[in-house]
């Protein structure tokens, strides 16, 4: 009997999931979600070390394709500081994560989420800034995986210098080519930006841009095209180091350039990168080809069109456009909630205006310009990344 046993144990452990070639691990994690990876990863020790070690080993960055599953958000607030900025209001993570297809927000008591400043989510990590009143030597700068806790801290900056900053990067904070673009407003239709590359420990200064607040970026071979408030797009090579004198937008309606608020987010069909852009008069797509070359293409609407389906269904406009749109490219103030209940949320494009809402009677799901929300959503990909010693920035 006890020879039994021992082989018995023998045997399990040949099939134990630890035993298996990491090229076949490896197919494995790629087609698991991020909530089926932590079950694995709770089945035993064992387990937990196979797919640690082989998602260390590979670089792997589950998920590897986020569009299969549904994003993500984590829940905000304004404020009061928030409504003195021209550009996105500063909002402030507030302890909640949540999935629009279970409806449900979860409360966590991760101190990287309860307080902290939000600047950008991005390729499944979030960008916060964490500050002190007394002191800004101990406030910090850093990403953050809210599902491994992964953090990759940043060089010193001092956020609530920055007047209506707008940040965004080139490439996961994990690649050797990420870069961390800062642009923000110095005065009247002017602009200054910040790079920080993977390995400096010091922000460059480019002043003397053009244009005023900055709502959204887009990067897009080399180069970074930001929406100003007011319609204009302007551009800056990041490679050469220079702003580009950018023409105007060829095929846009003039009375798109009104002060109407403007929803903007990055679209991909193959290697083309696009910005969509909603506005009071219509929808169009800008082509990011070459910044000397700019056309607008208008989308026709319709009871299916893109805009129509996120002003009457949310889920059902990200899960029709999952493969086409990045939902983390949002501008950053782009949804508010509300609750209709005490444990029902709706989400909605924040005090968007457009002039199909009295055609199609959308105004009872509109948020009015006049609305005064305190609470906004951002979202982020459910993406693992393994936290390791390993993951710096320098």
């Amino acid at each position: 009997m006890e020879g039994e046993e021992i082989n018995k144990t023998e045997e399990e452990k040949i099939y134990c999931l630890c035993r298996l070639p990491v090229d076949v691990l490896e197919i494995i994690l790629r087609y698991l979600s991020v909530l089926d990876y932590i079950k694995f990863r709770t089945v035993s020790k064992c387990w937990r070390l196979a797919f640690s070690t082989c998602a260390s080993s590979s670089s792997i960055i589950l998920q590897q394709r986020p569009e299969r599953e549904f994003p993500w958000f984590v829940v905000l607030k304004t404020k009061p500081e928030g409504r003195k900025h021209r550009g996105c209001p500063v909002l402030h993570t507030e302890g909640l994560l949540g999935n629009m297809r279970s409806r449900v927000a979860y409360k966590t008591d991760m101190p990287e989420l309860c307080g902290t400043r939000i600047l950008l989510s991005k390729y499944g990590w979030l960008l916060l800034f964490k500050g002190n009143d007394n002191s800004c030597s101990s406030s910090s700068l850093y990403f953050f995986n809210p599902f491994s806790k992964a953090k990759i801290v940043l060089p010193s900056m001092d956020v609530t210098k920055l007047r209506s900053p707008l940040f965004d990067i080139s490439a996961p904070p994990t690649s050797p080519d990420c870069m961390v673009f800062i642009a923000y407003w110095v005065q009247w239709k002017r602009v200054m930006i910040d790079l920080c590359r993977k390995g400096e420990s010091n922000w460059t200064s480019y002043g003397g841009g053009p244009g005023g607040p900055i709502i959204n970026a887009v990067f897009a071979k080399g180069i970074w095209y930001y929406l100003h408030s007011d319609g204009e797009l302007s551009a800056f090579d990041a490679v050469h180091h220079h702003y580009i004198c950018t023409p105007g937008i060829l095929g846009l309606d003039f009375s798109f350039y009104t002060f109407s608020r403007l929803v903007s987010y990055a679209v991909k069909r193959g290697e083309q990168v696009l910005l969509r852009i909603h506005a009071c008069c219509g929808c169009y797509e800008i082509a990011l080809s070459s910044p000397h070359l700019l056309v607008a293409t208008t989308i026709n609407r319709g009871p299916e069109d893109p805009e129509y389906l996120f002003l009457t269904d949310a889920e059902k406009a990200i899960e029709r456009e999952r493969e086409v749109i990045c939902v983390d490219s949002f501008n950053p103030d782009a949804w508010c909630l509300v609750y209709p209940s005490a444990d029902t949320f709706e989400c909605r494009w924040h005090q968007f205006i457009s002039n199909r809402i009295p055609h199609y009677d959308l105004r009872e799901i509109s948020c009015h310009v006049r609305n005064k929300c305190s609470t906004f959503l951002m979202w982020f990909e459910p993406v693992w990344v393994e936290p390791s010693p390993n993951l710096t920035w320098t």
